[in-house]
């Protein structure tokens, strides 16, 4: 192997524009990226954290978390390998996460199946066929959380998937209590515009039937005998501590998790709200056997309609260039 080549300009916006396809709550896309020729930095932008709904930043560093996970795969994409430091300076809490380049590589085929993925993968929430999830493919995303030193655990059992929906239904009550928690996601409903939630994307309004609360994204009553699966197969993604940088891993491994679904054509829902919730975050890891843990993500997964991709802001607005970029010609 050689030593790569620096980044240019150009290699930067390709290498972005393809890693903020990542998820992000809310799609809030609270990032921002700081690029050298042979490095590129993520960084927290507090402006775009939710204060009602995640005031610790947990969310946030899910987030970005994600986009770190999108970095590294649109790096490898493009031919460059490269490590990653997640909270490298103690003094900058909103420097997230350094991604230094190493060499050149050629993608593994994991690699570019995951790279294949990115553009396809959505986050559907419509209801999904009542079809089950082939073994091989539950083994394929256990592996995805444990590359990124997180666990998965699939609840097959109907009293299981029940208890944790009436966990998920209750926090989504514990939430909407708090004052200016509505008037902050709605906030996030945007039909036209480059982040947030489109209501063509936010998925049929709530009905009191429903096992699962989704949030209310403003979207259409659902026609008739359109219900959801009355048996979703649900996940529960979690890390083995409560840090920051545990917080970052998650992102890493629930990106790589919701792209290993894409490559075998499943989609997924995502169920934030036992997390945002402490004391049902708790009672989550008991209730998925792992007391002692910490669950970051509750997981719908199954075979979805098309649904549409949510929009992303512009590269111009993401990125910072530093140091031999700094200057327009570079």
């Amino acid at each position: 192997m050689t030593r790569t080549h620096p980044l240019s300009r150009t290699d930067i916006y390709q290498v972005v524009a393809l890693a903020v396809r990542a998820p992000s709550i809310h799609n809030t896309q609270p990032w921002s990226i700081h690029a050298d020729t042979d490095s590129l930095e993520v960084w927290a932008d507090r402006n775009r954290q939710l204060p009602v709904t995640d005031p610790d930043g947990w969310a946030l560093r899910v987030s970005c978390g994600a986009l770190v996970f999108g970095l590294r795969l649109a790096l490898v994409t493009y031919g460059w390998d490269s490590t990653v430091t997640l909270l490298p300076d103690s003094h900058e809490p909103d420097l997230l996460a350094h991604v230094k380049l190493t060499e050149q590589r050629v993608a593994t085929p994991l690699e570019q199946r995951l790279g294949r993925a990115v553009p396809l993968r959505r986050s559907n929430r419509y209801p999904f066929a009542d079809s089950p999830v082939p073994k091989p493919v539950l083994e394929a995303i256990s592996a995805a959380a444990a590359a990124e030193n997180c666990w998965i655990r699939t609840l097959q059992d109907r009293i299981q998937v029940v208890q944790v929906a009436e966990l998920v239904r209750e926090a989504s009550q514990h939430l909407t209590a708090r004052p200016g928690y509505q008037e902050e996601l709605t906030s996030w409903i945007h039909d036209h515009g480059s982040d947030g939630v489109p209501r063509r994307a936010g998925g049929p309004a709530p009905e009191p039937q429903d096992l699962l609360p989704f949030r209310n994204f403003g979207g259409r009553s659902r026609a008739v005998g359109g219900e959801y699966e009355p048996w979703p197969l649900l996940a529960v993604l979690g890390t083995s501590q409560d840090r920051p940088f545990a917080d970052l891993r998650a992102g890493q491994a629930l990106y790589r998790v919701l792209l290993t679904l894409t490559h075998h054509g499943l989609a997924a829902s995502m169920f934030s709200q036992p997390i945002e919730d402490g004391p049902s975050r708790t009672r989550l890891a008991e209730l998925v056997g792992r007391p002692a843990d910490y669950p970051q993500m509750v997981l719908r997964i199954g075979y979805g309609m098309p649904v549409p991709a949510s929009p992303r802001r512009p590269v111009e607005e993401v990125i910072t260039f530093t140091g031999a970029l700094a200057s327009p010609i570079g």
